[in-house]
């Protein structure tokens, strides 16, 4: 996209996120958007967007109330859930652009209200993101390319006083390089995330222990998508099916078609305490037979299989 295009939907993302605010939609950016309000630059065309709870309908609002070059909010084919309360609460999300072409010079943004790994999101200095803490956990995926993310959103925490960047650093060189110039994790952190005590220590089984713990939650991230993708194959095949004629109308007609199908055939809550504690183990399975040695207590609790724990769903 060039330079003045991408700077045009970039504003308009901005002129959204305000909208919504002032309309009372607590929102902010997370996803690659929030990566540039930080100063890590990455290529990117869509808005991520996290939202309130229980606002779809004033979002909604908000968006047919604006166009781009002409073009009014539609939603982008058979991908994602309605935009609507009731699958954005069970952690799916909504896919919505302005301009029917698709094109990249075109805003397109993506809607969430449970961002994964998060259990509560905050705004960053910058009101239109979120803060550095919820952006580190999102970008905790089975794309190896996030991983540098992470790790540069840790030492900015590190420098900016928030104890938090040590649950990010995932590179043995900076971890240790830190107490070597005398800074040690917390004792609340060392809770959060055992492996700190190797860190503290400057372990030489440092470095094994975070390969083992990255891959994972690379894997707890690809069975949570893959729950996710099974789900959405009925409703995904009938909207594909019915596409065409879901794609010549307006936009209150485009929503009320998708809930309509929706209702039908796409599962609101996918994945609840039990069935997230069997994909971990699911996971645990997999982390293990690349690491036949691996030990679960360096693993922090959130990706930690638990004693006893049934293997499957």
């Amino acid at each position: 996209m060039a330079l003045d295009a991408w700077k045009e939907v970039f504003d308009f993302y901005r002129d959204v996120i305000r909208d919504l605010n002032s309309a009372g939609v607590e929102s902010a950016a997370t996803g690659g958007i929030a990566c540039i309000f930080y100063g890590l630059v990455q290529q990117t065309k869509d808005l991520d967007l996290v939202v309130t709870p229980g606002r779809s309908e004033t979002i909604r609002q908000v968006l047919a109330g604006r166009s781009f070059h002409g073009n009014s909010v539609a939603y982008m084919g058979p991908f994602g859930c309605p935009l609507d309360d009731r699958w954005l609460s069970g952690g799916w999300s909504s896919h919505l652009c302005y301009g029917r072409n698709n094109t990249e010079s075109y805003p397109r943004i993506d809607f969430m209200s449970r961002p994964p790994r998060v259990d509560s999101w905050q705004r960053g200095v910058d009101f239109e993101c979120v803060d550095a803490n919820t952006l580190s956990w999102t970008k905790k995926t089975q794309r190896e390319k996030d991983w540098a993310v992470v790790n540069s959103l840790g030492i900015k925490m590190i420098e900016a006083g928030d104890v938090r960047g040590w649950l990010h650093l995932h590179d043995a060189r900076i971890l240790t390089g830190l107490v070597e110039q005398g800074l040690q994790p917390p004792q609340d952190m060392r809770k959060e995330r055992p492996l700190l005590q190797l860190a503290a220590t400057r372990s030489p089984e440092l470095r094994p222990v975070l390969e083992v713990e990255k891959f994972q939650i690379q894997q707890v991230d690809h069975e949570r998508l893959r729950e996710y993708q099974t789900a959405w194959k009925p409703y995904g095949r009938e909207i594909n099916r019915i596409w065409d004629d879901i794609a010549k109308l307006s936009f209150p007609q485009q929503h009320q078609e998708i809930v309509h199908v929706a209702e039908r055939l796409l599962k609101k809550e996918v994945i609840g305490p039990r069935e997230m504690q069997a994909l971990i183990g699911r996971a645990w399975q997999e982390t293990r037979k690349q690491f036949p040695r691996a030990k679960k207590e360096w693993i922090s609790e959130r990706f930690r299989p638990r004693v006893g724990m049934r293997m499957s769903l």
